[in-house]
């Protein structure tokens, strides 16, 4: 790779991010209950919409080439591989497999055989995966949000 193209891939800035989308309702408590639960559940920060993310790459100064919600991709909803099934895949989500994971978990930490605190461990994993399928059924969320940045050169600034 010649040094050109070297520095041309450093000036660039990618990423996928967990985003509100504009179905979100601040002041909506219900809205509210399930971005606050699938961050807690997912381990996130306090998530924004796409809107504050274009404008915060905007105001450091980052040129936006591309950006759209890879959710709005694709045949199937972005939740479903997340949701419950009777396949080897979905099982953990359903009911039983959900109880049986929590049984075997609690069992296991009382034993000494896990870590203390694997079970509320798995009890906030499944929220947050709950409320991340609740966000997308509901439309207020999105964990595929695309943009692709770059920062000006200060030749091209001046």
């Amino acid at each position: 790779m010649s040094l050109l193209n070297q520095r041309l891939q450093l000036d660039k800035n990618y990423r996928w991010e967990w985003v509100t989308t504009d179905q979100y309702d601040a002041n909506n408590a219900e809205h509210q209950r399930v971005r606050f639960n699938l961050e807690k559940g997912n381990g996130l920060p306090e998530t924004v919409s796409w809107h504050e993310v274009i404008a915060s790459l905007k105001r450091c100064g980052f040129e936006v080439i591309e950006y759209f919600d890879g959710c709005e991709q694709g045949e199937l909803p972005w939740w479903n591989s997340v949701n419950a099934g009777w396949g080897l895949r979905g099982f953990s989500r359903t009911w039983f497999g959900i109880r049986f994971t929590g049984a075997l978990l609690w069992t296991l930490e009382k034993l000494g055989i896990v870590s203390q605190g694997m079970y509320e461990a798995q009890n906030n994993l499944q929220c947050g995966a709950d409320m991340l399928v609740l966000g997308g059924k509901m439309g207020i969320y999105s964990p595929m949000f695309f943009f692709l940045a770059r920062k000006p050169s200060t030749a091209e600034t001046s």
